[in-house]
């Protein structure tokens, strides 16, 4: 179970302006015809304006509000007589009219890429992400951005220069499969994972190769 600090709510649609976060909770806005908010208790939270033609936006990142983590031990054994689980039939219904709505959008707006796909690239993008903030903040503590990081590591001579290129092509790659998916080209995600898992053991090898 991941816990995220959120500001404190103070409508069904909350609005804060000095985080630059909108929070809706699905209940108080959703129609009868969607039971699933009913359940079990759901929100939206995002930006107060949907824009998608940036590089970076570290300071709204929702991995930077996530506090603790917690597995809830036990299995079927956490619950009790007197403390029963919301049975599945009630948490998926199969009569819900909502998720055929949900359901047509994603037939009609859908990529050719498959969603597999889209996601094992960003779970290896990810670690190489996280990998490069790490070294650049070692060096500079103020470095908000993957983009600064790809620019610093070379200059400081921690990276060899030939690596930047294709890093820096594959976070443009990580930018368009995040904000703007319907414009991947099929066979585009082909070799990307591979890609990333080449560069982060190059990464390794110069490490040690500076240590």
């Amino acid at each position: 179970m991941y816990c995220f600090g959120l500001p404190y709510l103070t409508n069904r649609i909350s609005v804060n302006s000095e985080q630059d976060l909108v929070n809706i909770r699905l209940l108080s806005i959703c129609p009868p015809d969607a039971p699933r908010p009913y359940f079990q208790e759901g929100y939206l939270a995002g930006t107060d304006e949907v824009t998608t033609d940036y590089d970076s936006k570290d300071e709204l990142d929702f991995r930077r509000r996530l506090t603790p983590k917690f597995r809830i031990a036990g299995g079927d054994a956490f619950w009790g007589n007197d403390f029963q689980p919301i049975p599945h039939s009630a948490l998926y219904p199969d009569a819900d009219r909502m998720q055929a709505l949900c359901d047509g959008i994603r037939a009609e707006v859908g990529t050719e890429v498959e969603a597999g796909q889209l996601g094992r690239f960003l779970q290896t993008w990810s670690k190489l992400e996280g990998r490069l903030m790490s070294m650049a903040r070692q060096r500079r503590a103020r470095v908000f951005s993957v983009r600064e990081a790809i620019d610093l590591l070379p200059k400081a001579s921690v990276l060899p220069a030939n690596l930047k290129q294709r890093i820096d092509a594959l976070r443009r790659l990580r930018n368009i499969v995040v904000h703007r998916p319907t414009d991947l080209k099929p066979g585009q995600l082909d070799g990307a994972g591979t890609e990333t898992e080449a560069l982060m053991a190059a990464i390794s090898r110069a490490q040690t190769e500076n240590a």
